[in-house]
């Protein structure tokens, strides 16, 4: 452990806001493609009523046409992005050849929230809520290609 006060040094400790992956059931946003797009976000009440956004600052009642949606897991990465099922992520911190592996995020309703990824001899492995809940990430991209 390092004193800062012994040696008159300016210490910084990284603020983490502590958070959780949301139970599956229990999704109320999400992240709504057409075509390979991203169109815009859902965000679900508890009575039910829909709300949608363009760009996902402000929400109204007026429906956005969607084909695929993908659920919010209820963490957001180290630049305050929402992460859903299908995006790739990666480690902050640890080693660079840590950081360097991508995350994909998949969601089940009998299992809930996983992290997959190849091993190198091919097999997959697999981080289950608890372990991801634990770690920074930053986005790194899409698991489905986009449109051009």
């Amino acid at each position: 452990m390092h004193n800062c006060e012994q040696d008159a040094t300016i210490c910084v400790e990284p603020i983490v806001k502590p958070q959780m992956m949301t139970p599956v059931p229990d999704v109320v946003r999400y992240r709504l493609r057409r075509e390979g797009r991203i169109v815009g976000w859902m965000r679900e009440e508890l009575t039910g009523q829909r709300f949608y956004s363009r760009e996902g600052l402000w929400w109204s009642g007026r429906k956005i046409k969607w084909t695929h949606r993908d659920r919010c897991c209820g963490l957001q990465d180290i630049d305050n992005r929402w992460l859903h099922e299908g995006d790739f992520v990666q480690p902050v911190g640890g080693s660079w050849f840590t950081r360097r592996k991508k995350w994909l995020i998949l969601c089940s309703v009998d299992t809930g929230w996983t992290l997959v990824r190849s091993g190198l001899g091919g097999q997959v492995i697999v981080l289950s809520e608890q372990e991801a809940n634990g770690i920074l990430w930053r986005w790194s991209g899409f698991g489905w290609s986009l449109s051009v």
